[in-house]
């Protein structure tokens, strides 16, 4: 066997390690976020929402998504009034 077979069949091999490597870090060990129904306050500049003994604070405004399903990085959710408690909010949680 020459040495450039050698070496090509050694990087094939090396590269497909590294593929599986990379795959299965990624999809064993990539953030999944939770969907949580929880009770949140509102104030001036962000908020918490309370998981049993858990809150989850965000700060002014927090991305969220309207019940037509489209996605707004500005404005204040119409679901959090601000300066009130709101309950039933969903969010999701990481």
């Amino acid at each position: 066997m020459s040495r450039k077979l050698l070496a090509l069949i050694v990087a094939v091999v090396v590269l497909a390690a590294a593929f599986y490597v990379g795959y299965r870090a990624g999809s064993d060990n990539s953030i999944h976020e939770t969907i949580y129904i929880a009770d949140c306050y509102a104030g001036a500049s962000g908020g918490t929402c309370m998981v049993g003994d858990v809150g989850y604070g965000f700060e002014s405004p927090p991305s969220w998504t309207d019940s037509g399903n489209v996605g707004h990085d500005t404005g204040w959710p119409t679901c959090l009034p601000q300066l009130h408690e709101s309950t039933g909010v969903r969010f999701a949680g990481a």
